[in-house]
């Protein structure tokens, strides 16, 4: 049986939807790799637990003398990303058949429960694909381990043969590439490898695994890495303000330091492949080509549908929120503020991986929600930040990079957190920070959050005669109690209980 049918069977087909991305056995050093794949769909009901069960499991049905490591990736696919990766497919497995085949004699469809694929192959080529080749199945075992939904493949005869192109590789992988960006290499720019020429595509385009790369953009978290063999390499994340994607570069023994000039903020061109990374639990650029560059920023333009607002919540969704103390907080003479009364009120914090509101990222949000005067709901979230959590933060506010590697990304949390603010008045303590981040970080997801604002701060600073105005400090000036400041939430109930405060006496 194999590890899929095992689980199955353990689990009474529980995790059905799981898939084997790579299963790697090196038996010079005893090491076993287990990767398995599951939708991204299916991430919130994918606990910890689930995983931590899974993984102990098959570390015990697997021989004691092997060093078993297990992981698990998120699949995300999509019409276009499917697409792309057949092509890949044809340019590293069968060049020639892909030669004969265009964008207009491939099919795709994503549903719940399948990939599917329909493909038009000439007359010369279809009899061979179909029996020399077996495109079925060699495809479909492809696609299997690329994406945790089962391929279903159909080959269909065309009338006619088409035009061959020689060069099928990158030709049909410019078929995908419609939003491109120009960059000029800087004389004596190329770093590592031969200069880079051409058209960088936006990196929120690239969403699964492909080959032959360019991308563009300002480095981000540049940092310089040892490993415990001695072995230098280079991390770093790549913004070309569409989004971000992680980047890596193994040093050869002719480019060793070759990096170690660079800082962030620098403008450079890449090329290489993309692909699953199994430590950030994410795709990743491995770079083979590096130089700097000069980015035609202002070149780049997103056409977005602007502030979606889905009719369900797609990644979080807010919980209700009950507080003994809440119900028994105002009596009679301490009814809530006028000012409060028939209006929504959504308190919101952010944990981040700095202080700089044009760079650093979210790690955390929390936000409660105020109807009344009275906290109705709360939304929280991890934020995956696509970068390594400097220790400073970590030390700050107990974050660790193990307890975002699996959370959602900012895009994937924003619109959430958009539908849950409609027709509310944001409120935060130093609101100015909180907003920017905000909004620094939505625009490039088609979000703009208008609403008005509400700063405590301000109000603190204006009425209340504290030591000084920071959160800890006012909030034991007026008698409410902060437990495990610096977490979002905890400090998000905090700044409403201290807003319904200022808010009855001096609103």
């Amino acid at each position: 049986m194999t590890i899929l049918e095992l689980i199955n069977d353990r689990y009474d087909n529980r995790y059905s939807f799981l898939r084997v991305n790579k299963v790697e056995i090196d038996t010079a050093d005893g090491r076993c790799e287990v990767i398995l794949l599951y939708p991204y769909e299916k991430e919130k009901e994918f606990t910890q637990d689930d995983r931590a069960e899974i993984t102990k499991w098959i570390k015990h049905m697997l021989p004691d003398k092997l060093n078993v490591e297990v992981a698990f990736k998120k699949s995300y696919v999509d019409e276009s990303v499917l697409e792309r990766c057949i092509f890949d497919f044809f340019k590293k497995k069968l060049p020639i058949v892909g030669g004969q085949i265009s964008k207009s004699d491939v099919k795709t469809a994503v549903t719940e429960e399948f990939l599917s694929v329909e493909i038009a192959v000439g007359p010369k080529f279809y009899e061979y694909v179909e029996k020399e080749e077996r495109l079925h199945e060699t495809l479909k075992n492809y696609l299997d381990h690329q994406f945790s939904k089962e391929a279903r493949i159909k080959l269909v005869r065309k009338e006619e043969d088409g035009e061959f192109n020689f060069d099928v590789g990158e030709e049909r992988m410019v078929e995908f590439r419609q939003r491109l960006i120009d960059f000029k290499e800087r004389e004596r720019g190329n770093i590592i490898g031969k200069g880079i020429s051409g058209q960088a595509m936006f990196i929120s385009d690239v969403k699964a695994p492909s080959v032959d790369v360019t991308l563009c953009g300002r480095i981000e978290s540049f940092t310089r890495r040892i490993a415990k063999s001695g072995y230098i390499y280079y991390t770093f994340v790549i913004n070309d303000t569409t989004g971000r994607i992680n980047a890596k570069y193994f040093t050869r023994s002719k480019d060793r330091g070759a990096l170690d000039g660079l800082t962030d903020g620098e403008e450079i061109v890449v090329q290489g492949n993309v692909d699953n990374d199994s430590f950030i639990k994410d795709i990743a650029v491995m770079v083979r080509r590096l130089s700097l560059a000069r980015i035609d920023f202002e070149g780049i333009v997103v056409e977005k549908e602007k502030n979606v607002i889905h009719e369900k919540y797609q990644r979080v969704s807010p919980r209700n929120y009950v507080d003994v103390e809440q119900q028994n907080m105002f009596t009679d003479s301490e009814k809530p503020s006028q000012y409060v009364m028939g209006r929504d009120f959504v308190v919101f914090d952010f944990e981040t991986t700095g202080l700089d509101t044009r760079s650093d990222t979210p790690i955390e949000l929390a936000a409660v929600k105020v109807r009344d005067g009275v906290i109705i709901e709360t939304f929280s979230t991890f934020v995956n930040p696509m970068r390594t959590i400097p220790e400073k933060v970590k030390e700050l506010t107990s974050i660790d990079d193990d307890m975002v590697k699996d959370a959602p990304k900012w895009g994937e949390v924003v619109a959430d957190f958009y539908k849950f603010t409609r027709g509310a008045t944001l409120v935060a303590h130093n609101i100015s920070y909180d907003y920017a981040i905000l909004q620094n970080r939505s625009e490039e997801f088609g979000y703009d959050f208008d609403n008005e604002l509400v700063d405590t701060l301000r109000l603190c600073a204006e009425n209340l005669h504290a030591h000084n105005n920071k959160l800890e400090t006012v909030c034991k000036h007026v008698g409410i109690t902060l437990d495990g400041a610096h977490r979002a939430i905890n400090d998000t109930i905090a700044t409403a209980k201290l807003f319904l405060y200022l808010a009855k006496r001096y609103l």
